[in-house]
């Protein structure tokens, strides 16, 4: 997920903050996850934001707004979320409590 500049900028690499990813394209998104990851603290903030990434990278993939985001969306993105996890773990994928 570290690789700059491939992608529109929605998705940080972990050294960077939401500031430095700003791009007039992204400002809405950006000020949304902001205000969301501002909800949380320590582990539970970086397991979120880690969460977080994985969502953004998979709507820039898909050349999707995350801010447009119906049910139908997120549920295609958990059977993928699933898919990919059991393809690089080889196992059920594991649930957060």
């Amino acid at each position: 997920m570290g690789d700059e500049g491939s992608h529109s900028g929605i998705v940080a690499g972990p050294a960077e903050t939401i500031e430095r990813i700003a791009t007039p394209a992204t400002y809405s998104t950006c000020a949304a996850v902001s205000a969301f990851l501002g909800r949380y603290r320590g582990q539970a903030r970086v397991r979120t934001e880690s969460d977080l990434r994985v969502f953004l990278r998979w709507c820039t993939d898909q050349d999707f707004d995350p801010l447009a985001a119906a049910r139908v969306d997120i549920e295609r993105y958990v059977r993928w979320l699933q898919d990919v996890r059991v393809e690089l773990f080889d196992q059920v994928p594991v649930r957060r409590p």
